[in-house]
């Protein structure tokens, strides 16, 4: 009887184990899910729409090209998008993401630049969400023949949730039309899991697996507890 109660106690445990095993796996899953799709354009414009502001005369060059995106570095021949933007010809790449309140999310992505003439503005891509900048970077100054790279970097605490407006806006100070071209690809925005927030979710986890043992123990009088499972008493038969 006593062999019967202990298996059945072993068994108990462990399967509370396996089930909170799964949820921690779940619930640290959904905080690091991409937020953002298709950001290395490896399926087209999918995901993506192009926002011309009314303010343009006209718009600007843009779409897909290939490109080395990094120059010397690891990263060979991507797929970006680019835009030849100008101060009377502006262009916004836009994607719709989900975000929580109160969790950060990081932006990264490739840049280039490239150019036939010397320019005394290379261009500014920023990444916002709504009207907030999350990271720019301006090319500034550049030479002709010179190609120039950069990464976009920049984090984002989210201030409410649901469906928001992620944006990748290019700009320049000048007019466009024979102006340097710049390019992004490789875009990510993620959830940065909080330290203390896998840490919370294991404790809890032991915290639930050692009570669900205790009680067991307690429940069964002729019992007593050791290590979480249960054994006879000593002298008893």
């Amino acid at each position: 009887m006593y062999a019967i109660a202990d298996m059945v106690m072993r068994g108990i445990v462990t399967f509370r184990k396996v089930i909170l095993a799964v949820v921690f796996v779940t619930c640290w899953s959904s905080l690091s899910y991409a937020q953002l799709l298709n950001g290395d354009f490896s399926q087209g414009l999918t995901n993506w729409t192009v926002y011309y502001p009314p303010g343009n005369i006209f718009p600007p060059a843009n779409g897909l090209t290939t490109i080395d995106i990094d120059g010397p570095g690891p990263l060979t021949n991507s797929t970006a998008y680019y835009a030849n933007p100008g101060d009377d010809s502006l262009v916004d790449l836009q994607q719709t993401v989900t975000l929580t309140l109160g969790v950060t999310y990081h932006l990264s992505a490739n840049l280039a630049m490239t150019t036939q003439g010397d320019n005394a503005d290379g261009g500014t891509i920023v990444g916002v969400v709504g009207l907030t900048p999350i990271a720019s970077y301006s090319f500034g100054a550049v030479t002709a023949g010179v190609n120039e790279y950069a990464v976009l970097s920049g984090d984002y605490l989210a201030t409410s949730s649901g469906p928001q407006t992620f944006g990748i806006d290019f700009s320049r100070a000048y007019g466009a039309g024979g102006t340097p071209n710049d390019y992004i690809t490789n875009i990510v925005f993620d959830a940065i899991p909080e330290p203390g927030s896998g840490a919370l979710v294991i404790c809890g986890f032991l915290s639930m697996v050692v009570r669900t043992a205790r009680s067991r123990c307690r429940a069964t009088i002729p019992l007593v507890c050791e290590n979480g499972y249960t054994r006879r008493r000593s002298g008893e038969p």
